[in-house]
């Protein structure tokens, strides 16, 4: 790894200790946020706790649920604008991937909305190959790959230096893949990326917390937690779309099954990086939970039902 990038890793304050610590438990039974009839899938909070965002079949569309009022607004009508979503660090805003048809041929762009107004910025030009976006700790900033190659567009919107200590140590990197290679890039003008795990085909990266470690999933293989400084590489089984808990002390994903067309079975496990902890969290029969994201607080976890489309969230006990 380059000198400038073992200097960044080294000089973010390390979590909390991984030492054994009793394994998260539902606390009472899981709330149902969304109604039957209604699918919804893909449920991402916002920096503050005070919404949800979720998309629906297909990722077609963006919607909010307002915890307060526990109403349902429909953001965005864009086929595959759900697809990785991103709120802005100061929760005003979302930025995603629409889908465009240039003369029949589908193409992307990345746009951003105000989850307030619902005015909508068109940020680039329509592009076929186009990852999903990632802001930068300031509001000034959004990242995405471009045939592969990370890429930044300046989002013209109002920023605060102030944001930028709110924003966690790993939001100031991004963990990217290019022809499922993983890179390490600091969201800064330089887009110094670098590569590692070369041998290895990786999918849906995620930093810690404390931007030490990053979990990932083995292209028809295991899920893995690499350390950043030491290079060791821990298993968690099979897994799939990992979310990091807020203290970084545990890291939740689903386990699936299919028979070739469908799935069969989903539940959603909680696990230590090290892998020496592991529970599954709901243990329901007949429900298919997936996607499971932290609340910011650490004390929920909202996740969807494949079957039926209802989001749910279960709160946690830490004994």
């Amino acid at each position: 790894m380059k000198k400038h990038f073992l200097f960044l890793f080294a000089g973010i304050t390390l979590g909390a200790s991984l030492q054994a610590q009793p394994l998260p438990e539902p606390d009472d039974r899981a709330e149902n946020l969304t109604p039957r009839g209604e699918y919804f899938m893909r449920p991402s909070w916002s920096p503050n706790g005070k919404y949800l965002a979720f998309t629906s079949r297909n990722h077609h569309g963006i919607w909010t649920l307002n915890f307060d009022s526990r109403k349902i607004t429909k953001l965005v009508d864009r086929e595959g604008a759900g697809y990785k979503f991103a709120w802005s660090p100061d929760g005003q805003y979302i930025a995603y991937r629409g889908h465009i048809s240039e003369n029949r041929r589908k193409k992307y762009a990345i746009e951003i909305i105000d989850t307030q107004t619902k005015v909508v910025q068109l940020l680039t030009d329509p592009e076929k190959f186009l990852g999903a976006p990632r802001w930068s700790a300031d509001n000034s900033l959004l990242f995405f790959t471009q045939k592969q190659e990370l890429m930044q567009v300046e989002t013209n919107l109002p920023t605060s230096t102030d944001l930028r200590k709110l924003v966690p140590a790993s939001e100031r990197f991004v963990a990217f893949t290019s022809y499922q290679k993983l890179h390490i890039a600091p969201l800064q003008d330089t887009l110094d990326k670098e590569l590692r795990l070369p041998e290895e085909n990786v999918i849906n990266p995620s930093l810690s917390p404390d931007g030490n470690q990053i979990v990932y999933e083995e292209v028809a293989g295991d899920l893995i937690v690499l350390d950043l400084q030491t290079g060791k590489k821990k298993s968690l089984g099979s897994g799939h779309r990992p979310a990091w808990s807020p203290d970084g002390m545990w890291i939740c994903y689903m386990v699936t099954e299919d028979d070739g067309h469908q799935y069969i079975s989903s539940e959603i496990y909680i696990a230590s990086p090290d892998g020496k902890q592991k529970v599954n969290l709901l243990k329901t029969k007949d429900l298919l939970e997936m996607n499971p994201a932290w609340s910011p607080d650490g004390n929920s976890i909202v996740y969807d039902e494949h079957l039926s489309g209802v989001i749910s969230l279960q709160k946690l006990l830490f004994h």
